[in-house]
């Protein structure tokens, strides 16, 4: 962090959505019925705004979100995204989501909403990104030689998932093929959403 805060400069940092959070404050879930037993700070964009403040942001990119008491995904925002993006033939765009009529929606079935009375898309981002409606997502090919016996420890050790480095199973490179493949599988990642 001292590369970028401490001269002054600016920095992207480019990371998956639940390391992305600067304001906002992801909830720890514990128990089968879901109980909110907490609040994550030590997520990357958390700690990055402890230390320089208003200057952080957080952009969302347009993906599905966990339900927050059952399996499955939603729409984001309670699909309002959605419905103002259709209204605009899907075109790609970004926009401000703080101090526009965005930041006020509400969104209380998601588990980006568990434990707050009030959820709403200004608590979560502050710019979104929306590429395409879901079901315009295809999957993708996976390489079955990207991960092979003679390059699977460096795999493993190189992933950023902490569970992979510890995981005997990811030392095999049948593992990361099955993992890629899944992980890949667009229509079925997203069939409650088509």
């Amino acid at each position: 962090m001292k590369e970028f805060v401490e001269p002054g400069h600016k920095a992207l940092i480019y990371c998956g959505m639940h390391h992305a959070f600067t304001r906002y404050r992801q909830p720890i879930i514990s128990g089968p019925e879901r109980r909110v037993t907490g609040r994550m700070n030590d997520r990357t964009g958390n700690l990055v705004r402890e230390r320089i403040g208003d200057r952080t942001f957080t952009v969302a990119l347009h993906q599905p979100w966990d339900c927050g008491k059952r399996p499955g995904h939603m729409y984001p925002a309670s699909g309002a995204i959605d419905v103002v993006m259709r209204k605009r033939n899907c075109e790609p765009v970004g926009f401000d989501v703080v101090e526009t009529p965005f930041s006020e929606i509400e969104d209380s079935e998601t588990y980006y909403a568990l434990g707050y009375k009030k959820f709403m898309l200004g608590d979560f981002c502050d710019g979104y990104i929306f590429l395409q409606p879901f079901s315009g997502a295809r999957s993708c090919r996976v390489d079955r030689e990207f991960v092979t016996w003679s390059n699977v420890a460096e795999a493993s050790n190189h992933s950023p998932n902490p569970k992979f480095r510890e995981s005997w199973l990811h030392r095999f490179p049948f593992a990361w093929d099955i993992l890629m493949r899944s992980n890949g599988d667009m229509e079925k990642r997203m069939a409650d959403l088509h």
